[in-house]
């Protein structure tokens, strides 16, 4: 019984936090390997822009003018 009410909700959580980071490297990975292969830096932001509002959950989204105002 406390496994149901204790161990379940943690596990699902995990598992919502494990996709979301796997999902963050993949989106640092195309980023990285589109430097590599020599992309304009404008195209690859907004590749990698894309890829998080369409892959991210809500809380990771950025909008543009906090990304300019980093740098």
């Amino acid at each position: 019984m406390i496994a149901n009410w204790i161990c379940v909700p943690i596990s699902n959580k995990l598992k919502l936090q494990n996709n979301d980071e796997y999902q963050l490297r993949e989106i640092i990975i195309e980023g990285l390997l589109s430097i590599q292969a020599g992309e304009n830096p404008r195209v690859i932001e907004e590749k990698s822009l894309s890829l998080s509002f369409h892959h991210l959950p809500e809380q990771h989204y950025l909008n543009k003018e906090e990304v300019k105002a980093d740098g």
